[in-house]
């Protein structure tokens, strides 16, 4: 059997073995209701979510063909929105947030709304869980932002998809793979290098 066929079936028997969710993220619509009960309307004015503009709007926001923006949209568990607010503005938001145990993140084109999970302790919750059933596992972690940084160094693969905020002396991660282009191709870029990595087909 191939690899990628193990891999497959390896993950059907960690869902057969554990058939309860893994949660590590309350879904956007949690959010987005926490967002708008718990943020004042003066600070909801600054910010547009991209899932309530036109699709021109959308495209443009992103970068996208028509045909890709649908996979930009597809989120579950973060809200992308543009802020219009000055730096007072964004800070005040910032603190209201993570009082409510939320979040922003910023990369690319957009902020994202997200839950306040440690990507770190996330990692190794399920690492823990799957090394149950296979013990020889690599990780292959993958991120665009400053707070995806710890993640990355405790990942086997550590992964950067390309982006102009970074000085790549400043991140100081061995091994890094960083991807030749920016968002969203970037992501299977960097992936397919890893994988490359590993001696898998790609």
């Amino acid at each position: 059997m191939s690899e990628n066929g193990s891999v497959i079936n390896n993950l059907n028997l960690l869902n057969s073995n554990f058939p309860n969710k893994i949660i590590l993220s309350r879904e956007k619509e949690e959010l987005v209701e926490i967002f708008k009960n718990d943020v004042p309307e003066n600070l909801q004015s600054k910010c547009k979510f991209i899932s309530n503009l036109n699709k021109k709007d959308q495209i443009n926001i992103f970068g996208l063909s028509e045909t890709k923006l649908k996979n930009a949209l597809d989120r579950k568990y973060t809200e992308p929105f543009l802020f219009e607010g000055n730096k007072n503005e964004k800070k005040d938001l910032t603190k209201i947030l993570k009082k409510n145990s939320l979040t922003i993140q910023e990369g690319g084109r957009v902020i994202n709304l997200c839950d306040n999970v440690n990507k770190v302790k996330s990692m190794n919750r399920v690492l823990k869980i799957y090394t149950k059933i296979e013990s020889n596992t690599k990780v292959i972690a993958v991120g665009d932002n400053y707070n995806d940084l710890d993640m990355l160094k405790n990942s086997d693969l550590p992964c950067l998809v390309f982006n102009d905020q970074f000085k790549e002396d400043q991140i100081n991660i061995d091994n890094l793979i960083i991807s030749n282009k920016p968002s969203p191709e970037g992501w299977a870029d960097v992936i397919k290098m890893a994988l490359v990595k590993l001696d898998y087909n790609v």
